[in-house]
């Protein structure tokens, strides 16, 4: 059996790939990391020992503190991640908190951002219907909907002289490095990025579509 993870899919989902002999099969790692985590039972005695002391992941330290994930927790997925020459994975520890059937994803987005010095969003609604469209009216289609379905959601204008306007946009994982390649491919003029939760950027989307086609 090979087992490969990637990462894809909206939030930032991880999803890992069972490759068998005879056929192929698309499980949630969410699960997959608890059948490896029972299966590592016996093996676990075998390899080195967790102990928190040795963390380095500044958002899983954090996430310990804070007690969005208990010390048991970060120790189940520190075995899964001790495989992950077995996956070719190379995400940071604290993505793989992401798995925990229980973790507060956001949560999590959320001490990333703080960790990497990224601000809050401010959300005000007009700021944001403004934003949404200047950028739209600005972008072909097809870059528009990869901005979409991200999601990551234009929330203010800003005026900067001979530069042009910059754009402030909003997502909720920020650490993502696909978030800023995406940015900077499709949009070449200055911005910043914020965080934000995922649920409250869709409502606004929504918000500001709703608002259009009831002027229309």
């Amino acid at each position: 059996m090979v087992i490969r993870m990637t990462y894809t899919g909206k939030s930032g989902a991880i999803f890992a790939r069972i490759c068998l002999k005879s056929r192929r099969s698309h499980i949630s790692v969410r699960h997959m990391a608890m059948a490896v985590v029972g299966s590592l039972d016996e093996s676990v005695e075998e390899g080195p020992r967790f102990s928190p002391l040795d963390l380095r992941d500044h958002v899983v330290i954090m996430a310990l503190f804070d007690q969005l994930v208990s010390e048991a927790e970060v120790e189940s997925v520190w075995h899964v991640w001790r495989m992950r020459h077995l996956a070719f994975f190379q995400e940071p520890f604290w993505r793989l908190l992401l798995l925990l059937p229980n973790v507060n994803l956001e949560q999590l987005y959320e001490q990333a951002a703080r960790v990497a010095d990224i601000e809050t969003a401010y959300l005000g609604r007009q700021s944001v219907f403004m934003a949404i469209r200047h950028v739209k009216h600005c972008l072909p289609r097809a870059d528009w909907k990869e901005l979409l379905d991200v999601p990551i959601v234009p929330i203010a204008v800003m005026g900067i002289g001979s530069q042009g306007k910059g754009i402030i946009f909003a997502t909720n994982d920020t650490t993502n490095l696909r978030v800023r390649k995406l940015i900077d491919k499709v949009w070449k003029k200055h911005y910043e990025l914020r965080y934000a939760p995922e649920d409250d950027l869709i409502q606004l989307l929504e918000e500001e579509q709703q608002e259009r086609l009831t002027r229309a």
